[in-house]
């Protein structure tokens, strides 16, 4: 059982090579990591392209790329769910994204979205 029908995972898997295909067009490079990596282009050899998290480098570049990303969440308050697509990935790499009328009366009541796999709670990564 899945969350979507077959022509909602059409449409996903079609936008999701749309994609691929511009970041390679763009030679956009995606590396592993648990914060955003870039991958240098010059001065390879620092620290923070070797094994360091942080340098001055990748907070310029991160600085010029968060100009030029954006992202426009529904504006109907629900639950959505996001899921990689890359194959077999969607087994763990999915979760919810709330979308609430007012921040501070979510906050004051909080409510967790059920896990769209296991139709329990949904337990974030981050304990």
């Amino acid at each position: 059982m899945t969350p979507y029908s077959q022509a909602q995972w059409r449409a996903i898997d079609g936008l999701a090579r749309r994609v691929d295909v511009d970041l390679t067009a763009l030679d956009v490079r995606l590396t592993q990591g648990g914060e955003p990596t870039f991958v240098a282009m010059a001065g390879g050899s620092a620290p923070e392209w070797n094994y360091t998290a942080d340098g001055s480098g990748k907070r310029r570049l991160a600085a010029r790329l968060l100009r030029r990303l954006g992202f426009s969440a529904p504006s109907t308050p629900g639950e959505y769910i996001f899921v990689c697509t890359f194959p077999g990935h969607w087994v763990r790499m999915y979760g919810v994204m709330l979308v609430v009328e007012s921040l501070e009366a979510f906050d004051a009541k909080p409510t967790v979205p059920i896990d769209p796999m296991t139709k329990q709670p949904f337990v974030s990564g981050k304990q």
